[in-house]
């Protein structure tokens, strides 16, 4: 296997937005909660193990989604997939797969051993990995995939770094990880739209294929807004009022999504054109720009929001 694979399936910029940004949300309250005496000793294994648990999500979903893909517009997308250039074989990303898996269950016993609440939040980064990837459920070929497997993931990250870091479950960082998982949302929103087409011919029935005329990266993004302005006045606290802003900013560039969509290619049908075929992937690309702002608009939000509860904490209401 070609070295410049781990690279590939890194996919840097999503990891970053969704795993660094809630292992800095999870830092930064621990930081407030219990200041600079917190545990870094297993705050570190368990970032890697954060990391680990999304980055093996990119083979094990190229495997199960090998059959779409290869209809998909993979490079206007701005994506590449080993499997599909032919720089790794099937049973190589299995290889790769099971032996990430195992350094994260060694990780995993470690921490378990010096914080058992720690379980807690591994095991719903375990269940969503599977249920999202591997039968029976697998959830990525079902409608409102991405709700189930966004939020429960972010609660996660963020209460379970905290948990490690001061050796308590902080009710408070449930909703600052609900916060992040409707930001997560909002941008992993987009993906799926992009991928509609090659979707709708390889059978996998998502949100935006079953539901093809609501404009999901609007309403998740808005759903966020209110969420943040409601925990605002019920906790008293501006902290919340940061998020707010940058879902505006998430609704506006969904918005563009699905009018680049929309206007360049309503999908109704099955089999279409070469030209038809052309015209989606110019439209892909065109998604995919909106889409990398969308990501960076995430990664600002994870930098003030840290700031912000730095600055002013979130007290119990």
């Amino acid at each position: 296997m070609d070295l410049k694979v781990l690279y590939y399936l890194a996919r840097l910029r999503p990891l970053s937005a969704w795993s660094g940004v809630g292992l800095l949300i999870g830092l930064a309250f621990s930081v407030w909660a219990g200041g600079l005496g917190i545990d870094w000793g297993l705050i570190i294994p368990a970032a890697i193990v954060v990391v680990l648990i999304q980055y093996v999500a990119h083979p094990m979903n190229d495997v199960v989604d090998y059959p779409v893909d290869v209809l998909a517009n993979i490079g206007g997308t701005g994506r590449h997939k080993p499997l599909i250039s032919g720089l790794a074989t099937r049973d190589e990303l299995m290889w790769l797969t099971t032996a990430i898996l195992c350094i994260v269950s060694i990780l995993s016993t470690y921490i378990i051993i010096r914080e058992p609440l720690a379980a807690i939040f591994g095991l719903v980064g375990i269940t969503v990995l599977i249920a999202y990837n591997l039968p029976p459920l697998k959830l990525s070929y079902k409608p409102f995939s991405e709700v189930f497997i966004d939020i429960p993931a972010s609660i996660g990250i963020v209460m379970g770094i905290t948990t490690v870091a001061v050796h308590v479950i902080i009710p408070q960082t449930f909703f600052l990880g609900l916060v992040f998982g409707l930001m997560v949302l909002s941008f992993h929103a987009g993906y799926f739209l992009m991928d509609v087409q090659s979707d709708l011919w390889g059978g996998k029935v998502s949100t935006f294929v079953k539901y093809p005329y609501t404009e999901w990266c609007v309403m998740y993004p808005l759903l966020g807004c209110f969420m943040s302005l409601m925990l605002a006045v019920v906790y008293n606290n501006r902290v919340f009022v940061f998020p707010a802003a940058f879902f505006v900013a998430q609704a506006v560039l969904g918005h563009k999504m699905h009018e680049v969509r929309f206007r360049y290619h309503l999908v109704t049908e099955r089999a279409v054109s070469e030209a038809k075929l052309k015209e989606w992937t110019d439209t892909a690309t065109r998604m995919r720009k909106v889409l990398v702002t969308q990501m960076n608009v995430s990664l600002i939000f994870g930098l003030v929001f840290a700031a912000a509860i730095i600055l002013f904490g979130v007290v119990s209401p």
